[in-house]
């Protein structure tokens, strides 16, 4: 190992710190338009807007070719190449506009619900929009200026909440407002994307044939990674009305809010450093073993506290109107805890050139959860049960994906060790939450949910910390996080 390992740990971490503060910032005006909304229209026209999300979602796969690991993977900033990736990425988005556009009629019966036809025809055009984005944010994080792509997304945010409340509350009170507001943000969204990285782009085929044949490769992952985060839902809205749909459907969004978003820029800020390391194993294999030891001692505590916590989530965020969305958020927020700990992995899957294993691979999760959704949908019990297999089908997952990753890089299992500690906390946390008797104290719901975080916190941490004391004090992602601590104050 080379002495500037601590320097690039120090520089990932620093960037993962600032990805998840600027995430949950964005992310909490997320959940504000979420709150705000949730109280203006009903759980029907939250079902109408996330069955037609299910279709444009699966449509603009087509239009993800590839564009971000692309830049990502380049020596230098290439603009002949940024135009052929442009020019690529328009071509498929016009084509999914008008194919999005022509299969409305067929969508809307598919889901059995008529009303999503004039929202898909008109919400066809943001596809479009999309691809006039300049690269601002793709190259922002390549060369690991985290900040600056905080920056453009919290911009993008505030844009998009304000526009949707504003809407909603003065243009339309129904969903009709959301699909007014959507175009809205996406028309902005490019002018903001402008305004931080300046390009201008140019019809270009040089190396069409070479970004093509890579952009296959991620079609299909990203459809694999559609399918294993999409088809729940698709599910979900078959066995059951738009209203119940659309509690499912916003426990869904919730679980991907809080723990998806806020987990995943981990990801992010060490797929730079993958990169930088991949011709390096020895160094390689220790930033993969310290990516798995923040997202388990970031990731299992936020999943554990959304479980503990449903209720309160529900009726703060949302209002006791949505009560029948509280059985679906704990089993929903681990199911995502492991999407996002594999969809993780691509960065290192791409470092190490292996972009057809993880398409295969996500290609196999895909197929886990549809059989998954069918079986439920064979056992008739409604969208609970789809929740709950869901859940279990995803993590069975994950642990393989994570044995074979080590396997593949020759990481000792005596590396892993630190696992057990985050993993012993969460249940420590847990039990005392279910223990405590919250109920014989007559508190606001407010106080209540802020009273269960800092006593599961505080169980969690210290737990965390006298494990990792009795273990001798290894070097690890409780080292980091310490040393910060100390060097604040």
């Amino acid at each position: 190992m080379t002495d500037k390992t601590p320097s690039l740990g120090k520089q990932v971490m620093k960037g993962a710190g600032i990805m998840v503060l600027g995430r949950w910032l964005i992310r909490l005006l997320g959940i504000v338009s979420v709150s705000v909304t949730a109280r203006l229209l009903t759980p029907e026209d939250f079902g109408i807007m996330g069955a037609a999300a299910l279709v444009i979602g699966l449509f603009a796969l087509f239009k993800n070719i590839g564009f971000d690991d692309a830049i990502l993977r380049m020596d230098t900033e290439d603009h002949d190449k940024f135009h052929t990736l442009w020019t690529i990425r328009f071509i498929f988005s016009a084509a999914v506009s008008l194919a999005l556009y022509l299969a409305a009629p067929v969508m809307a019966d598919l889901l059995q619900e008529d009303r999503i036809e004039d929202v898909l025809q008109i919400m066809c055009l943001m596809v479009v929009l999309h691809a006039f984005h300049s690269p601002a944010i793709q190259v922002f994080r390549k060369r690991m200026a985290f900040g600056k792509e905080m920056m453009v997304r919290f911009l993008e945010k505030i844009l998009s909440v304000g526009s949707i409340i504003l809407f909603v509350l003065y243009v339309e009170r129904s969903y009709m407002g959301l699909v007014y507001s959507n175009l809205t943000v996406a028309s902005l969204g490019v002018v903001t994307s402008f305004l931080f990285y300046a390009y201008i782009p140019k019809i270009s085929f040089t190396n069409f044939k070479e970004q093509l044949s890579f952009s296959f490769w991620t079609l299909v992952r990203n459809f694999s990674s559609y399918g294993s985060g999409a088809f729940d839902e698709w599910a979900a809205k078959r066995s059951t009305n738009s209203e119940t749909f659309g509690a499912y459907h916003v426990a869904h969004d919730l679980a991907r809010l809080l723990v998806m978003e806020t987990i995943f820029p981990i990801g992010e800020a060490f797929a730079s450093a993958v990169q930088r390391v991949k011709n390096d194993l020895d160094r390689l294999r220790d930033v993969v073993v310290r990516f798995l030891a923040v997202l388990v001692l970031i990731g299992l505590p936020v999943a554990t506290g959304i479980v503990m916590t449903s209720k309160e989530i529900i009726h703060i965020l949302l209002g006791s109107q949505w009560d029948v969305a509280i059985q679906f958020l704990p089993y929903l927020a681990f199911a995502k805890l492991a999407l996002v700990f594999s969809n993780s992995l691509n960065g290192i899957f791409l470092a190490l050139d292996k972009q057809k294993t993880n398409a295969f691979l996500k290609l196999f999760r895909a197929g886990l959860v549809v059989v998954a959704c069918l079986v439920a949908l064979l056992m008739g019990e409604g969208a609970l049960i789809i929740a709950q297999l869901y859940m279990w089908f995803m993590i069975a997952f994950v642990l393989g994906e994570y044995i074979y990753l080590f396997t593949s890089l020759k990481i000792s299992l005596g590396r892993l060790s630190f696992i057990f500690r985050p993993v012993v906390a969460a249940i420590a946390m847990a039990y005392v939450l279910h223990i405590v008797p919250f109920d014989d104290v007559p508190m606001h719901i407010t106080f209540l949910a802020l009273s269960k975080i800092a006593i599961g916190s505080t169980v969690y941490g210290a737990t965390l910390f006298v494990l990792w004391i009795l273990s001798g004090k290894p070097e690890g992602a409780e080292t980091e996080i310490l040393s910060k601590v100390i060097n604040k104050h």
